[in-house]
């Protein structure tokens, strides 16, 4: 499962490692100095909404915001175990007895994209049965991009963390055409897509295809492996031959980004 960390909030650029396995003691002046991870895959491990590739897991923030009701960590502990759902969980670093602050990491069966994500995250809460407790979590769990600060606690106080094997949550499946729907496909254009993106692409080729940086990996290749065309009257496609991306096609392509960047 892919992990991006980062050594803070107010630095955006990641890179992949394990998590961390103990919680650790809070040593840091201010909220944004304390190092974050994301279970999201992004483009150049630059955290962004523009660059999610894929994500692998969903976080529940837990953080009792309501002014009706609370969530106890008792509470979780029935809950998700009784779900029969592989998670992690963990007290964060302002959890106390009179307010729990809690932190839940559910596993998807596979990597969800960008516009699969906010519905697999409703899709979770309604499956825990938790709906009339949404008020309890905090709306940064629907978004993909969003970095996590990683599990620590106050020197002195005792955290609490709890893990459970089962079944990958399953994501669910967006028909991207559905999803799309309204878009105006004939004035798509790749390049810009790709331009938004930070994609870099080069001339075309007598082929009639343009070389073009991947949309989905980072390969260590000189001549990119992926490329695409565009022609009057013919449906756009964009294939990468590097093994992992050989699945990905135009739909793939289009699934990087949501409804309002493609109708810009």
């Amino acid at each position: 499962m892919i992990i991006t960390h980062f050594k803070s909030k107010e630095n955006p650029r990641g890179k992949i490692g394990p998590f961390p396995q103990e919680s650790i003691a809070l040593k840091f002046p201010k909220d944004n100095s304390a190092p974050q991870y994301s279970f999201t895959k992004f483009r150049f491990n630059y955290r962004s909404k523009v660059n999610v590739i894929r994500t692998y897991a969903i976080v529940l923030d837990i953080d009792n915001q309501s002014e009706n009701r609370q969530i106890t960590w008792e509470d979780c502990e029935e809950w998700f175990c009784d779900s029969g759902l592989e998670f992690s969980m963990h007290t964060t670093r302002s959890h106390n007895q009179d307010l729990h602050k809690i932190r839940a990491i559910f596993p998807l069966d596979r990597p969800c994209t960008i516009n699969e994500f906010k519905p697999t995250v409703e899709a979770l809460i309604e499956f825990l049965g938790i709906n009339e407790y949404k008020d309890c979590i905090d709306e940064k769990s629907y978004c993909a991009e969003q970095g996590w600060f990683y599990p620590s606690h106050v020197q002195g106080s005792l955290p609490l963390n709890l893990s459970q094997q089962g079944e990958k949550f399953k994501i669910v499946e967006m028909n991207i055409a559905k999803t799309l729907a309204g878009v105006d496909f004939k004035n798509i254009i790749i390049t810009d897509l790709l331009e938004a993106k930070g994609l870099k692409f080069g001339q075309k080729e007598p082929s009639g295809f343009t070389r073009c940086d991947c949309p989905w990996h980072e390969h260590d290749q000189e001549v990119s492996s992926c490329a695409f065309i565009q022609e009057d009257g013919q449906w756009p496609k964009i294939t990468c031959h590097a093994n992992k991306c050989q699945d990905y096609g135009f739909m793939d392509f289009l699934a990087l980004f949501t409804k309002d960047e493609l109708a810009k």
